[in-house]
């Protein structure tokens, strides 16, 4: 087995954002050299990574919408990171490792996280790399408006449990 062969959908065109983004999260991951470039506390969490990625393939294929609703959480805090490449690497590399937290938190709760997370402990992170929404707009990212995204993904999430909730920055 192995995760790799996992990453493809099912069926043509079936939740391909969804997998595009599994892979992505993957090459994020493991990418030449990794092993020699990530801090060795880091490493040890990768089996951790990885299950909850395996878990969220399995459930995907059961709940395509609830899986793009969180995908898009966990994305806009990825836009974010992306949009401030000028932040500290220390600032940056401690938003990284804890977006890759949320992941676990959003798709695979019962495998725990290493430290505390969630959005409002996120926003608060990109505040502090100053990260402002102003800044994402001049580099054309719109990465805390969720609720048109997920209004144009996954119409219709609160007939199946989900809330929107808004996610912004706050002053």
């Amino acid at each position: 087995g192995g995760l790799a062969p996992k990453l493809a959908p099912p069926l043509m065109g079936y939740a391909g954002a969804n997998f595009d983004d599994l892979r992505a999260q993957l090459a994020r991951l493991v990418q030449p050299g990794f092993a020699r470039a990530w801090p060795l506390e880091r490493l040890a969490q990768f089996p951790r990574y990885l299950k909850a990625m395996a878990l969220r393939v399995e459930r995907l294929q059961q709940d395509a919408r609830r899986d793009q609703a969180r995908m898009l959480q966990a994305q806009a805090f990825e836009r974010a990171l992306d949009a401030a490449p000028a932040a500290p690497a220390a600032a940056r590399e401690r938003l990284r490792w804890a977006i890759e937290e949320f992941r676990v938190q959003l798709f695979a709760q019962e495998l725990g996280t290493r430290e505390p997370v969630s959005e409002k402990r996120l926003r608060k992170l990109v505040e502090c790399r100053k990260v402002d929404g102003a800044q994402l707009r001049d580099r054309g990212v719109d990465a805390f408006d969720l609720g048109r995204q997920r209004a144009r993904a996954a119409p219709g999430l609160e007939r199946v449990g989900l809330k929107r909730p808004a996610v912004g920055i706050s002053k």
